[in-house]
């Protein structure tokens, strides 16, 4: 019995060396799949670039030089590899610069294989006086008081000088300003003074540049910091004289005058001159109903200063020499002015007004109609009267009313240049009738109708200026 079992153990055992024998058998007939593949193999090509800056100086003080010592790069490949090429990297700082403020972006780039890859990093370029020093920050130039236009006003100086005079600006004082808002005295010596560029011989604004420095330490960097003002230094060349240098000067009795084809010259103190242009002079009145010479004025202001000369001006003879000349005004003519005219107005090239205001008012006289009058709120002065310009003997024929009261004694009246009564006219007797009166002038001259007192209308007049032999 123990024989048998021996003999089936024996059996169980040899089955089981056959059986791991016949799976672990490869045969030759089967392929192998994986025999003829093909291995993958990545290439090492560069795929990006890291920065590390903690050990790189990212602060800087005004004038110190750039500095990447510290800086570290890994380059990432496609295989999945990294390497430190820090020692290969290009560093551009061109942007940077230790002279400004600010802050800059520095470019790394690292080259393999002939592909490029960059990256940056950014660095800050700052002051020391950040760091809470006092320092200086501006200049306060102090000038001297002068009287304003108006009473009791006073202004800084300016400096303004002709071209050629030397200029001064040593009554100004200084004070130095600091960043805590106080302020120090400083003396002419305590400032830097700049006068270049200021010329003398040509007219123009300059400015006088003072300035002043001082230096601070922190941290081992020491800075510098200046602050200027100006003072503006004014050259005029200022006008000298003033010319005719061609033109007409003789004109036809009872022709119009102008000046169109005249050439006025000014002259300025370097000697410079200009023509000026038409329109920018003005010529005083020339009156062509007188024949003869006549003196006109022709004046030019530049820049505050006038400069005039005169001029000779011939009249031709009147061809009709035996007749009289009449000229008419009507008031219906003028534009109407509500308020008091301030300066006198012109009717023609003889007669001038100046009165409370020019209304409406229609009245009627020999046929005439009148539908506006020149309204004097006085008794005849500078500022209400009609002037009449006579180059010689004749009449003023002048066409009035007034606003009278009971006993009044309103009269129209002739005055001379300082308003003396010459002539006195017809008393109005009804309130605001119309009415005529002539006055004689014996001599050529300039007069003025107005009132003996006020209330008086003018409405028209007539002039008439007689013939020479008839003077």
């Amino acid at each position: 019995m123990k024989k048998l079992s021996k003999v089936i153990f024996a059996s169980f055992v040899l089955l089981g060396v056959c059986f791991l024998t016949a799976c672990n058998t490869k045969t030759d007939d089967k392929p192998d799949d994986d025999k003829d593949k093909p291995q993958v193999v990545l290439r090492k090509a560069l795929e990006s670039i890291q920065l590390d800056t903690t050990g790189v100086k990212l602060e800087y003080y005004l004038g110190q030089a750039f500095d990447s010592t510290g800086l570290k790069v890994q380059a990432k490949f496609a295989n999945n590899t990294t390497e430190d090429v820090s020692s290969s990297v290009v560093v551009n700082s061109d942007s940077f610069d230790s002279n400004s403020l600010g802050k800059y972006s520095i470019v790394v780039s690292y080259t393999y294989e002939g592909r490029v890859r960059t990256g940056n990093y950014t660095v800050e370029v700052k002051s020391i006086l950040d760091n809470n020093i006092k320092h200086l920050v501006g200049l306060n130039i102090i000038f001297p008081q002068v009287p304003g236009s108006e009473e009791g006003q006073t202004k800084d100086k300016e400096y303004v000088y002709s071209v050629g005079d030397d200029f001064d600006v040593s009554d100004v004082t200084f004070e130095a300003r600091y960043s805590d808002d106080s302020t120090t005295p400083l003396s002419a010596d305590d400032v830097e003074k700049n006068f270049e560029g200021i010329d003398k011989t040509t007219a123009g604004n300059y400015t006088a540049v003072f300035s002043k420095t001082e230096s601070y330490t922190d941290n081992g960097v020491t800075q510098e910091v200046t602050v200027k003002n100006f003072v503006i230094v004014t050259y005029l060349n200022p006008l000298t004289g003033l010319k005719l240098k061609s033109g007409t000067v003789e004109v036809d009795f009872g022709s119009e005058f102008n000046t169109t084809d005249w050439v006025v010259e000014a002259t300025y103190k370097n000697g410079d001159t200009y023509i000026i242009p038409a329109g920018q002079y003005s010529v005083s009145d020339v009156s062509t109903i007188i024949s003869g010479e006549q003196v006109v004025t022709v004046a030019y202001t530049e820049m505050g200063v006038t400069r005039t000369c005169k001029v000779t001006v011939t009249v031709g003879k009147n061809p009709d020499a035996n007749q009289p000349i009449v000229i008419e005004f009507n008031a219906s003519e003028l534009d109407e002015v509500a308020t008091q005219i301030s300066t006198p107005l012109k009717y023609g090239d003889y007669i001038t007004y100046i009165c409370k205001k020019v209304d409406s008012n229609t009245k009627e006289l020999d046929g005439v109609t009148y539908t506006k009058r020149l309204n004097f709120g006085g008794k005849a002065s500078a500022l209400q009267n009609m002037g009449v310009i006579m180059p010689g003997a004749g009449t003023i024929e002048v066409v009035y009313s007034a606003s009278i009261n009971e006993g009044d004694e309103r009269c129209i009246a002739v005055y001379d240049s300082a308003f003396n009564e010459l002539q006195r006219g017809d008393a109005v007797k009804v309130r605001n009738a119309v009415q005529k009166y002539t006055f004689e002038i014996s001599e050529a001259g300039t007069y003025y109708l107005g009132s003996t007192l006020s209330g008086m209308y003018i409405y028209g007049a007539t002039i008439t200026i007689y013939p020479a032999e008839n003077d």
